[in-house]
């Protein structure tokens, strides 16, 4: 099972990934953060090549283009929960040496996970509004950029994803190979559409999982010792491939 949704549809499904997602834009994408904002005071002008004091009405007329462009590209899902601080947390990873078998087992177990939790699939979503093709190369990443266009991925698509069964496997597989393959690739969050734990994958080759409920966390546990998959401490990864 495979469906392409909207970010908006999407993000009120699941009020946790809404909330987990809307609080990485403001921390990491938002003006200020990944582009300094001009600040009454003496700021460096790039066309002067020197520093100029300047007021506050001065500092809102520079930077307002790029607030103008941050608002209406973010999510901008009203209502949602207060999230805090996650309350558990754990990495995935598997014991093989060899990166196909890694990713193999990474698919069938996180489809297993998605049947026995009852997570009804598992949604995928850019953190920042980009276009999920847009770093793909047509030669390195040429397996996965098929099977995109094959599940009827466009160019401009920068929505959604909410897989299951075998789509949930190959999906996930693919996923990981970008990660290990593609530095362009962006950060990718995903949340079972009725969980409140939110998984990314690092550049490692592991998951990662948040945990906003410990009854959840609990029965993940239980579930993880069924499988071939292993718990490892944060800061624990490592290159294995």
């Amino acid at each position: 099972m495979l469906e392409l949704i909207t970010r908006e549809e999407c993000l009120n499904r699941n009020k946790i990934l809404a909330a987990y997602v809307q609080n990485v834009q403001a921390e990491v994408y938002a003006p200020g953060k990944n582009y300094p904002l001009f600040i009454p005071g003496e700021n460096y002008l790039e066309e002067k090549q020197k520093w100029v004091e300047l007021s506050e009405e001065e500092c809102a007329e520079r930077n307002k283009p790029v607030l103008e462009e941050f608002e209406p590209i973010r999510d901008n899902i009203q209502v949602v929960p207060e999230i805090g601080r996650f309350k558990a947390e754990t990495i995935l990873t598997t014991t093989s040496d060899n990166f196909e078998d890694h990713i193999s087992l990474f698919g069938q177990e996180l489809s297993r996970l998605d049947q026995n939790l009852g997570w009804g699939g598992i949604q995928f979503i850019m953190d920042f509004p980009f276009n999920w093709l847009s770093s793909l190369d047509t030669i390195r990443d040429l397996e996965a950029l098929n099977w995109f266009k094959k599940m009827d991925i466009e160019d401009d698509f920068s929505g959604a994803i909410l897989a299951g069964g075998n789509d949930l496997d190959v999906l996930i597989r693919h996923l990981l190979n970008l990660r290990k393959d593609n530095i362009e690739f962006q950060d990718i969050s995903f949340c079972g559409l009725n969980a409140a734990s939110i998984g990314s994958i690092c550049k490692y080759g592991n998951v990662h999982y948040l945990f906003y409920d410990l009854q959840e966390k609990e029965k993940f546990d239980e579930e993880i010792d069924k499988t071939s998959l292993e718990q490892i401490p944060f800061g624990a990864c490592y290159y294995q491939f």
